[in-house]
C-alpha cells in the first residue's frame, strides 16, 4: 500500500466529492478486513499493528475508526489506495495483548460509509536470530584474491563495530575468512579478531570453504573441518556450528563428518533449484517448503541440528536496507504468510534469518546494522537478535528439542556436475588426492624408520590446495556469457593453481615417504609398490619408466607389458594393506602389446573374471558385456551401450535450465545431439595380463577420442 503522512493525507480527503457520485452508481457493499501484523509495539510489546484493509469502497480514499468493546476509541487508520488500486489500506496500533473485541467504523468525509465487528487475537511473538553474514566465493565476482580482501575489509569493519554497534555480532561465513585474514593482516589485528571471537564478539563457522562434497576423496572429506580445528588448538578457540552456502546439496555423510568434527549446528543457504529436500517419508509430493529445521541424521546415527533456508541473503530480502518500516512489512508478510511457519507441524516462534546480503563478495553495510538496531527501538515483537548461529540453535534446542523431526539421506549433489566442463583437471584433482592420502599413510613408518621432523607443514598446504579447488566456485561471474574476457581466463588460471600446485607437492610428498621406506630396505636397483587401502590387494598398475624393466618379488618376475610412453602395465599380487612389496629391478627385452588385427569383440582368461565384450560398429559403444556366468550387463535400448559418447547443446529456459523463473522449467528442452561414430577398433593382446581394445572415435568438437578396454585374465572387472 502507499505509505503516506498527514499532509498527503488531507490531500486525499480534497477528492472526496468522488465518493457520491461513485455511491450513486454503485450497489456494491464494502467489505472490511481486519488483519494484526507480527509488529508489536515498544516498550511493553501490548500493542499491534493491525493492517485494515477495504474494498468495494469505490472512494480514492477513506478513514478507519477502531473502538474497543467498551465504545473507547483505540485509534484510527487513514486509508489510501493499494498499488494496485484494488482496494483502500492503512495500519492502526491496537492493545492486543489477549484475544479482544473490536469495532472498525469506515468512513468517508463525515459519512459512515461501513462497519465491521469483529474479535482479533494476538499473533506468534516472533524471536528472529540474524546470521549475519557474507557469503564467499573465492573468486566469482573478482580475481580470488581480491575477493578474499573483501572479507578481510568486513572483519575490519566488524571489529570496529564491536564498540559502536555493542549489541551487534558479525559471522564470518567460514573458516577461510578468519584464517585469510590472521595470514594477511598485522598480528595485532589477528590477535584482536581471536580475541573477538573469544569473548564471542564475532561468530566464526568450522567448515573450511563452501564446498562441493561430492567431488571429495573420502579424505579431503574428513579434512572439511581441519583447517578450523588446527586453528582453534593452535590459537585457543572452539567452535560448534557450520555453515554452508550457495551449494544445492552435500552427500549424505556430511553431518556425520561434521558431527565427528566436534560440530552441533549446521545452517545452510543453499541455491536450492533442483536441489533434493531433507522430507519425511510420507513427503515428497506437495513440493519443498523453506526454511527446514530438522536433525540431520548420518548413516552411523550421528547427528547435526540443521536449519536448511531459502538462499542466503534474507538481510537485503527483508529491507535491512532500506528502513525499519520495510523490514516490519517485509518481515511480518513472510511470518505470517510462509507455508512451513503455518504448517501444524511447525511449533517454534523463533527463526534464523540468514545472511546480510544478496551479493556474493559484498562489503558489509554499516546502515543495515543501523537500521535493524532502529527496528528493535520501535518494535517489541518480532525481536531480532544480531547473533550467533549457535545462539539461534541452543535456544530453539533448549526449548523444542523433543519435537524437531529427524531426516536422513542427501539433499543432491547437482552442482558437481558443472565441474565436467573441466573434465581434464577434475581427473587431475581426483588423482591428487589419492596421492595426497597415501602421502599421509606413508608417514605412518617415519617412527620405525627413525625420522623425526616430517614436513607437516608442507603436507598441510597440500591440502589447503586440495580444499581450494573443490570450493564451489567454478569460473567467474561471466564465464559463461563471456568465456574468453580477461575475468574468465584469469579466474580460471588461479583456480587451476591450486590443482596444479597441490597435485605437484602431493606427488613430491608421496616419492618421498616412498624414498624413506625404500632406503630401509635391502640395497640394489628395485621399486616399492604400496598399498594405501585397508584391505590386501591384488591389481594392475602403471609403473613409470617401467617399460624395458623386469620386476620380481622373491624371485618370481611380475607379468609386465610395456606401453608406448615409456611406462609399463605390471600386475601385482597379495599387496598387504598399508603396507608394501619391495621388488628387484633388473633389465629385460621389450615386451610391448600383441597386435591381433581389427576387431569388435574381445575375450578375457577364464581364471579371472571370464569377461566377453562386443563393440558397437557404428558408435564405437560398449554393445555387449558378459561374465563367466553369460548375463548380460548391457541394458537393451534404443542407444548404442556403455561408454556411448554424445555431445549435447541446447536446452535454455527449459526444465532444464537453473532458475528461479517456474515458467522456464515448465518448458520441455529443445536439444541437438550429436553421438560419436567408430573410426577403428584393434585388439592387442597384453600377455600374463589380459587383452584390450582400442577404440578410435570422432565426435563433433572434439579433435579425436581413444578410449581402451582392458579385460584382464585373472582380476574379476573390467
Amino acid at each position: 500500500m502507499h505509505r503516506f503522512d498527514r499532509r498527503t493525507f488531507v490531500a486525499w480527503l480534497a477528492t472526496l466529492p468522488v465518493l457520491r457520485r461513485a455511491q450513486n452508481g454503485s450497489t456494491q457493499q464494502p467489505f472490511i478486513e481486519v488483519r494484526p501484523t507480527a509488529l508489536f509495539q515498544q516498550p511493553d510489546g501490548r500493542k499491534n499493528l493491525v493492517r485494515i484493509t477495504v474494498s468495494g469502497l469505490g472512494a480514492p480514499a477513506a478513514r478507519a475508526r477502531v473502538t474497543d468493546r467498551r465504545g473507547a476509541l483505540v485509534g484510527t487508520a487513514g486509508l489510501l489506495p493499494s498499488a494496485d488500486g484494488v482496494a483502500l489500506g492503512g495500519e492502526v496500533w491496537v492493545p492486543l495483548s489477549e484475544p479482544s473485541d473490536f469495532q472498525v467504523d469506515v468512513e468517508v468525509g463525515k459519512d459512515r460509509a461501513a462497519r465491521r465487528r469483529l474479535r482479533l487475537t494476538p499473533p506468534k511473538r516472533w524471536t528472529l536470530y540474524w546470521l549475519a553474514s557474507i557469503h564467499t566465493d573465492v573468486g566469482y565476482t573478482d580475481i580470488q584474491e581480491n575477493a578474499l580482501e573483501v572479507h578481510r575489509k568486513n572483519l575490519d569493519a566488524a571489529l570496529a563495530w564491536t564498540t559502536t554497534h555493542r549489541d551487534f555480532h558479525f559471522t564470518a561465513e567460514c573458516a577461510l575468512q578468519v584464517l585469510s585474514y590472521v595470514e594477511n593482516r598485522s598480528p595485532a589485528a589477528a590477535d584482536a579478531l581471536l580475541q573477538a571471537i573469544r569473548d564471542g564478539k564475532v561468530g566464526w563457522q568450522a567448515l573450511f570453504a563452501n564446498m562441493l562434497t561430492g567431488l571429495l576423496d573420502h579424505e579431503t572429506f574428513a579434512r572439511l573441518v581441519w583447517p578450523a580445528g588446527k586453528l582453534a588448538r593452535e590459537r585457543g578457540l572452539t567452535f560448534l556450528s557450520a555453515q554452508i552456502t550457495d551449494v544445492p546439496g552435500q552427500a549424505l555423510t556430511f553431518p556425520m563428518l561434521l558431527a565427528a568434527s566436534g560440530v552441533k549446528y549446521l545452517a545452510s543457504g543453499p541455491n536450492p533449484e533442483r536441489a533434493v529436500p531433507l522430507l519425511p517419508p510420507s513427503g515428497g509430493s506437495e513440493g519443498t517448503a523453506y526454511p527446514q529445521l530438522h536433525y540431520w541424521e548420518g548413516p552411523d546415527g550421528s547427528r547435526v541440528l540443521h536449519w536448511r533456508a531459502h538462499h542466503y541473503g534474507d538481510g537485503t530480502r527483508f529491507g535491512f536496507d532500506v528502513g525499519a518500516d520495510e523490514m516490519g512489512h517485509r518481515l511480518s508478510s513472510w511470518l505470517l504468510d510462509q507455508p512451513a511457519f503455518l504448517a501444524q507441524n511447525w511449533p517454534y516462534d523463533t527463526a534464523l534469518l540468514y545472511g546480510a546480503d544478496w551479493q556474493d563478495n559484498a562489503l558489509m553495510k554499516e546502515a543495515i546494522v543501523a537500521n535493524v538496531q532502529e527496528f528493535g527501538r520501535r518494535f517489541q515483537w518480532p525481536r531480532i537478535v544480531m547473533g550467533r548461529s549457535e545462539d539461534f540453535f541452543r535456544d530453539v534446542e533448549r526449548r523444542f528439542g523433543a519435537r524437531i523431526p529427524v531426516r536422513r539421506g542427501d539433499t543432491g549433489l547437482y552442482w558437481e556436475d558443472g565441474a565436467a566442463s573441466t573434465a581434464a583437471e577434475l581427473a587431475s584433482y581426483r588423482s591428487a588426492q589419492l596421492a595426497a592420502r597415501a602421502a599421509e599413510i606413508v608417514t605412518l613408518w617415519n617412527a620405525r624408520l627413525g625420522v623425526q621432523d616430517a614436513d607437516t607443514e608442507s603436507r598441510a598446504a597440500v591440502w589447503r590446495d586440495l580444499l581450494l579447488f573443490g570450493e564451489h566456485t567454478w569460473g567467474a561471474a561471466e564465464s559463461v556469457s563471456a568465456p574468453t574476457s580477461r575475468q574468465t581466463i584469469a579466474q580460471w588460471a588461479y583456480k587451476k593453481r591450486f590443482i596444479d600446485s597441490g597435485a605437484a607437492a602431493a606427488r613430491d610428498e608421496l616419492a618421498d615417504g616412498l624414498l624413506r621406506l625404500g632406503r630401509a630396505t635391502r640395497p640394489g636397483r628395485g621399486r616399492l609398490v604400496f598399498n594405501a587401502g585397508t584391505w590386501e590387494r591384488t591389481d594392475v598398475t602403471r609403473v613409470a619408466g617401467g617399460s624395458g624393466k623386469a620386476l620380481s618379488y622373491e624371485g618370481r618376475d611380475l607379468a609386465s607389458v610395456d606401453l608406448p610412453d615409456g611406462d609399463a602395465l605390471v600386475l601385482f599380487r597379495d599387496v598387504p594393506p598399508l603396507g608394501y612389496l619391495a621388488l628387484t629391478e633388473a633389465d629385460r627385452d621389450p615386451r610391448p602389446p600383441a597386435a591381433d588385427g581389427e576387431a569388435l569383440d574381445a575375450k578375457a582368461g577364464e581364471a579371472g573374471g571370464g569377461f566377453t565384450i562386443q563393440i558397437d560398429q557404428a558408435s564405437g559403444a560398449i554393445r555387449s558385456l558378459t561374465g563367466p556366468d553369460g548375463k548380460e550387463r548391457v541394458k537393451p535400448s534404443t542407444w548404442s551401450g556403455v561408454n556411448q559418447l554424445v555431445y549435447v547443446r541446447g536446452g535454455e529456459h527449459s526444465a532444464l535450465w537453473t532458475s528461479g523463473n517456474r515458467d522456464d522449467l515448465k518448458n520441455p528442452p529443445q536439444l541437438e545431439l550429436t553421438q560419436a561414430k567408430l573410426i577403428s577398433c584393434r585388439r592387442e593382446k597384453l600377455p600374463g595380463i589380459g587383452v584390450r581394445l582400442v577404440v578410435e572415435r570422432a565426435l563433433a568438437g572434439f579433435p579425436a577420442i581413444t578410449s581402451i578396454v582392458t579385460l584382464y585374465d585373472e582380476l574379476p572387472w573390467v
